[in-house]
């Protein structure tokens, strides 16, 4: 017998019933499965700059030492350290704590894209990316200081071959000054020729070819000198890299006088003599992990880099810089910017833009 309510087959009402609550079932189901792809599509990127793991609790993995390294172990260390010197070096001179390093990890893996976490998302990812930094934090590390040592050797070798040689060498006053911009750079000969060499041979050797050769330095000024392949730290020139050069002479100008003075004298390097003693590094004080600088001289490097970026923000310093980049395509017989001929101008005989074939890459 049919059940029936004021005439009503209560049957079918109640399949209706249940049709329309699973048809809102099936869609609830519908939107959360959407909800989920969307979620998984985003974790590449939300995870990327705020992983759930925190990165104070990575722990870093100690690197073996390079002779103990296989020769795959030891490729993989070069490439590490050519991507600091890619990524990081213009930005980031000093790295003396574990998160900073950890943090400057996360940048070369930002910028190296690992493939392995191509298929990741979510948790999965988070982890997966913070066992990498933790595997090569230390590589980082080392390639940080090792480009870093690399930067003051070339600076170090050019001053000092170029007093045993007997030839001028900018004071540490000199250095300051192109660093600050100074008026006179632009005004005076001796300013012309400071600059000149200030821009197109110390600060190549201490930022290195790949964000200084010729195709940026004689074809754009300090100011407009950016890498187009990049969005963040895109400058080829940051003020920390002349705040880094300006420090090396302020650290270790007494010393490359001494150096230069016992290889005229043909005596035999003494690194204990009184005159080799430098203020912003001690090895032996608790900091050779991060490269034996001391807090004192990273808090000069921070003062000097603002004073520099102040600098650079002068109504003259634009100008300063177009004439000098102006006179150097002239001495180097290029092509004017703003005219279809060479320009005819006397190269005048400076030994020092020679360039070697290692100088960083």
């Amino acid at each position: 017998m049919v059940s029936t309510r004021d005439g009503v087959d209560t049957n079918d009402e109640e399949s209706t019933r249940v049709r329309a609550l699973e048809a809102t079932v099936a869609k609830q189901k519908s939107m959360i499965d959407k909800q989920k792809k969307k979620l998984a599509t985003n974790a590449v990127v939300s995870s990327a700059t705020r992983p759930k793991i925190k990165r104070s609790d990575i722990k870093i993995v100690k690197s073996k030492k390079r002779d103990d390294m296989t020769k795959d172990e030891r490729t993989w260390s070069n490439v590490i350290y050519d991507e600091v010197k890619d990524t990081l070096w213009p930005g980031l001179k000093f790295c003396n704590t574990e998160l900073r390093c950890v943090n400057a990890t996360y940048r070369v893996m930002d910028r190296m894209k690992p493939t392995e976490f191509q298929n990741l998302v979510g948790n999965e990812l988070d982890e997966g990316r913070a066992q990498w930094v933790a595997n090569n934090a230390d590589h980082v590390r080392g390639g940080l200081n090792d480009v870093r040592n690399y930067a003051q050797s070339n600076i170090r070798a050019e001053i000092v071959g170029r007093r045993v040689a007997n030839k001028w060498v900018p004071s540490i006053e000199q250095i300051l000054d192109c660093a600050t911009r100074e008026q006179y750079l632009d005004q005076t000969e001796e300013g012309k020729k400071l600059f000149a060499y200030y821009w197109d041979v110390l600060l190549m050797k201490v930022v290195g070819k790949k964000h200084w050769d010729k195709p940026f330095r004689h074809y754009k000024t300090i100011g407009e000198a950016v890498h187009a392949d990049r969005q963040d730290d895109a400058a080829c020139i940051t003020p920390g890299t002349e705040a880094f050069l300006y420090l090396l002479f302020e650290n270790c100008e007494q010393k490359w006088i001494h150096l230069a003075n016992e290889k005229i004298l043909g005596k035999k390097h003494d690194p204990t003599h009184v005159n080799c003693k430098v203020p912003f590094v001690d090895k032996d004080a608790g900091q050779q992990k991060w490269g034996g600088w001391s807090a004192l001289g990273r808090k000069r490097y921070v003062e000097l880099k603002g004073k520099i970026k102040d600098a650079r923000a002068q109504d003259h310093v634009k100008v300063l810089e177009e004439n000098c980049l102006e006179r150097l395509r002239i001495e180097h017989d290029i092509v004017k910017r703003d005219e279809g001929r060479k320009c005819k101008g006397k190269k005048r005989k400076i030994e020092e833009v020679e360039e070697e074939d290692d100088e960083f890459g």
